[in-house]
């Protein structure tokens, strides 16, 4: 019961029109991905740091591209019938709640810096 509320049918098109949006998105990331890497290797500058960020960003880029591939195709996880696994769903609401309280944090902090400054 409470399981229709949460989940909802939209019309095929409006699919696909999010599905292109999330594609674009999801370029941009590659072009990241791609730019940060050529960038890193010119510089010289390849290190942990370097190397996490380009496997981050890698992983945003690919994930929005399943993402938007299945949106624009219709086609969904082949175990369940759901856009999303129930482990990629779980995944995201960690980054995107950890990387929420981290930015919360850094905020916080910076403002601290900031006043401080000004003092």
């Amino acid at each position: 019961m409470e399981n229709e509320f949460i989940e909802e049918k939209v019309s095929r098109g409006f699919e696909k029109f999010i599905g292109v949006g999330v594609l674009i998105i999801s370029g941009l990331f590659c072009f990241l991905f791609i730019y940060f890497a050529i960038t890193a290797f010119k510089n010289s500058v390849l290190n942990i740091g370097v190397l996490i960020i380009e496997l981050i960003i890698g992983f945003i880029g690919y994930s929005l591209a399943l993402l938007s591939f299945r949106l624009i195709t219709g086609r969904v996880n082949k175990r369940n019938k759901y856009l999303l696994s129930n482990t990629s769903l779980l995944i995201w609401g960690t980054i995107l709640g950890v990387g929420t309280i981290v930015m919360g944090l850094g905020a916080y902090r910076l403002v601290k810096i900031r006043k401080k400054n000004e003092l």
